[in-house]
């Protein structure tokens, strides 16, 4: 019978993640109604993505 090689090791802690910030606005239009709704996205976690 083989024996076992493994190690018991604690568990690694995640940290919580950090708050995203969204912000939704509409594009200018020149007055038409029914404006386009844009979305700004930033922050550092944008690079993290790749993005």
């Amino acid at each position: 019978m083989a024996n076992r090689d493994c190690k018991s090791q604690p568990a690694v802690k995640a940290k919580p993640p950090q708050p995203r910030h969204y912000r939704v606005g509409y594009v200018p239009n020149g007055g038409k109604t029914q404006p386009s709704p844009k979305l700004i996205i930033s922050g550092k976690w944008l690079e993290a993505l790749g993005l």
